[in-house]
């Protein structure tokens, strides 16, 4: 049997084994110098193709996909019974073991479908009194805009949007933070930001951003603090941090990209002192009565995929933890800016620090489109994207399904553009 199928097959009898276990139980521990390989053979892709948009949508490693079989195969059998049998107690399970990997309480997280199911629970949700502004920057997503214009449209309230990069030359974390703490005012009830844009591939200083916001709101009420609210999704998965550490009031990611979780999920968290300013706006069928409870919407979904979201927390403890996974990432990564920036034609557009910087890497090339760059490379099998900004570039999005030559592969396709 070789090394692919044997690890398919053994990780296949640990998820069985583990479904009424412990996390620790879903995935194989996976150790030795040829870790990555095997974490790699975990991943069932086209192996003549090299997937560098895992950023977009990722695959579900097979301990992943058997949890979704699982279940799936149990809701055909029976689908009402098994429903009114597991539901609460694995829906549970979800939410304790995301908690675990955040760093958080069980009942401050909520289950949501996406990234963008939970900006707008939240800008749904807020408490925003005449006279308070939101305040936004060019370089958020557009959901984040969206979801602001429909909460202003609830009760007039204004939007603000700050020019995140004119005047700031290359971006260091004091220019950016002053920059973005300069913009709140006394009227600032939101500050909506993202942790790693998708556009440039910059990771904002969230924490220092955190602790001088925090000056600002000392003295107000609760009624009247800026809330950080952070689209967090590029981070998550990749960054080794508590997410209570950030000091972000609200943090909302999908787990279907970076965190390999079956397709369609979520996950928002509150902070507990500033969780009765964000109030629920679809109900829920989670019956705990916590503030992550009453945030998660209700409704029949996909119940397998929402149920199969610990197996993705396991798989990650189990090819390392946060710590590991962060410094793999962050190397595939360098390994690309560095690659990029040594060729003549090519500017990379994500800083090389890794302070600045997560798994996102955007170039241009040039006197080529950004829209050319990717298919010239998809006719080589290599999978890009194209940022969806105004200022479009390439980009690619190294994760743990690539290898170090899959990586020098692509380095050397961008060098045939030139």
């Amino acid at each position: 049997m070789d090394r692919r199928k044997f690890l398919r097959v053994t990780a296949g009898a640990a998820a069985s084994v583990g479904a009424t276990g412990g996390i620790g139980a879903c995935t194989p521990r996976l150790e030795g110098g040829e870790r990555w390989l095997d974490v790699r053979a975990l991943f069932p892709i086209d192996d003549q193709t090299i997937h560098l948009s895992g950023m977009l949508l990722a695959p579900h490693p097979v301990p992943v996909a058997n949890a979704v079989a699982r279940h799936r195969e149990a809701l055909d059998l029976d689908p009402a019974g098994y429903v009114e049998e597991r539901d609460g107690e694995l829906k549970d399970r979800a939410r304790r073991t995301a908690a675990r990997y955040m760093g958080v309480e069980k009942e401050d997280v909520a289950l949501t479908d996406s990234t963008t199911t939970g900006i707008g629970l939240v800008y749904a949700g807020v408490q925003v009194r005449s006279g308070q502004e939101l305040l936004t920057t060019d370089q958020d997503y557009s959901a984040t805009h969206r979801a602001l214009e429909f909460r202003s449209l609830r009760n007039g309230a204004p939007i603000r949007q700050l020019r995140l990069f004119d005047g700031m030359g290359s971006p260091n974390p004091d220019a950016i933070v002053d920059r973005i703490i300069s913009a709140v005012n006394d009227s600032t009830r939101v500050l909506a930001l993202t942790w790693v844009h998708s556009g440039t591939g910059l990771k904002l200083p969230v924490k220092a951003l955190a602790e001088r916001l925090e000056e600002q709101n000392r003295d107000r009420s609760p009624a009247d603090r800026a809330l950080l609210c952070l689209d967090g999704v590029h981070g998550f998965g990749v960054e080794d941090e508590d997410i209570s550490d950030l000091g972000c009031d609200f943090f909302f990611a999908g787990t279907h990209k970076w965190i390999f979780a079956p397709r369609g999920t979520g996950v928002l968290w509150g902070r507990p002192a500033v969780q009765d300013q964000v109030r629920p706006t679809i109900p829920t069928f989670i019956r705990d009565g916590s503030w992550g409870a009453r945030l998660s919407p209700g409704g029949f979904k996909a119940f397998e995929h929402q149920w199969s979201m610990p197996e993705a927390f396991a798989f990650h403890d189990a090819v390392g933890g946060r710590a590991e996974i962060q410094g793999r990432i962050h190397a595939l990564a360098t390994q690309l800016k560095e690659g990029l920036a040594a060729m003549n034609g090519v500017v990379v557009h994500t800083p090389l620090e890794r302070e600045l910087s997560s798994g996102i890497v955007c170039f241009d090339v040039d006197g080529t489109s950004p829209e050319e760059v990717v298919e010239r490379l998809s006719e080589r099998r290599i999978v890009a994207s194209v940022t969806p900004y105004a200022r479009q570039h390439a980009r690619f999005s190294p994760g743990l399904m690539n290898t170090d030559e899959e990586i020098e592969r692509a380095l050397t396709a961008v060098r045939g553009l030139l």
